[in-house]
């Protein structure tokens, strides 16, 4: 039913008042429906940005899972991977001509659990998830006539060939010189890290090696390679 307001307005040519109804405004259902869907949007908004969020925080948890290790230390990993009982090898390098030889028999070195170093690859022990990483430490007076380079290969038992799990390059002395002394009598000191989980089976070799020694820092604490089990 319409609501109305009634006003007395006189009619002067016949005498008379005449009774005028002015109908209130109705409400107007299109306007409703535009607040309604206004509130569900915000409120999805919001449940969508909380997802988004609470998926952005399990992602940094466990990228920080997989960094923790190599951040504490050699000697923590062992203890984790002796508590966890898991396949763990880290070992350090030496030059060995035109390639690192990896060492296990220094310290912090470790191989756990299965994990052996063969003909100067990281055998795996079981079929399993694996973080895999290296990292070479390089130094030079000069620039460098090639990029360099790293590359972790996996020889599979049903593949029985090398194969890249990973490679990094990185450039020196890219571009025009800088204000100063000349890029030729200048010292640099450069670093190639890389690491990633892989499915992996028993009596996979693996194996890390930049594709030149040139430059590599032989007195370098920091030229390791590791094998990691994660279940």
């Amino acid at each position: 039913m319409t609501m109305s307001s009634e006003n007395l307005v006189p009619d002067v040519e016949k005498g008379t008042v005449v009774v005028v109804r002015e109908s209130r405004p109705r409400s107007d259902p299109w306007k409703c429906l535009g607040i309604s869907s206004f509130l569900l949007l915000v409120g999805a908004t919001v449940v969508l940005a909380f997802l988004h969020f609470r998926a952005g925080q399990q992602a940094l948890r466990e990228s920080r899972a997989l960094s923790e290790p190599l951040e504490a230390g050699p000697r923590t990993m062992k203890l984790q991977a002796e508590r966890a009982q898991k396949p763990a090898a880290h070992v350090v390098a030496t030059i060995e001509g035109d390639h690192l030889k990896w060492d296990a028999e220094v310290a912090p070195t470790m191989l756990l659990h299965g994990m052996k170093l063969v003909k100067n690859k990281l055998v795996v022990p079981q079929n399993g998830l694996y973080f895999v990483y290296s990292q070479v430490v390089f130094r030079g007076q000069a620039c460098p006539e090639e990029d360099l380079s790293l590359t972790i290969s996996r020889y599979a038992v049903e593949y029985p060939t090398d194969k890249a799990l990973l490679t990094a390059f990185k450039s020196v002395c890219v571009g025009s010189p800088a204000p100063g002394p000349s890029p030729t009598s200048d010292q640099w000191l450069e670093s190639l890290y890389q690491g990633a989980v892989f499915r992996l089976e028993k009596g996979d070799e693996i194996s890390s090696q930049p594709a030149s020694t040139k430059y590599v820092d032989a007195e370098s604490d920091q030229v390791y390679f590791g094998v990691i089990g994660m279940d």
